[in-house]
């Protein structure tokens, strides 16, 4: 898998099921390549393409795409970003993040 391909995976998950008018768009930018894949960043299209704050989705946890399988697992808004992707370096779960915390 490529970046590309990871992104347009996450793309498609986000998208699932949503009204053409009410879409969310991959953040090329902000996307963060690793040893074991992608961790991939979205907003909503309309925040995208207006700035307004209005339109910007908030709670919306990145995606780690995993390079050798494509598996796609969602991380969390909880805590930094970096704590989701040690926690699956360390298990294979992102979401055991929350266990770590002292």
């Amino acid at each position: 898998m490529n970046r590309e391909q990871a992104e347009a995976s996450v793309a498609a998950t986000i998208n699932r099921d949503r009204d053409p008018g009410d879409r969310f768009v991959v953040l090329s930018d902000a996307t963060q390549e690793h040893d074991f894949g992608w961790v991939v960043f979205y907003q909503t299209e309309k925040y995208v393409e207006t700035g307004e704050f209005a339109y910007a989705l908030a709670g919306n946890a990145p995606y780690i795409v995993e390079r050798s399988s494509g598996r796609i697992l969602v991380t969390g808004t909880a805590l930094p970003v970096e704590a989701y992707i040690a926690s699956y370096r360390e298990t294979g779960d992102p979401r055991n993040a929350h266990r770590n915390i002292r």
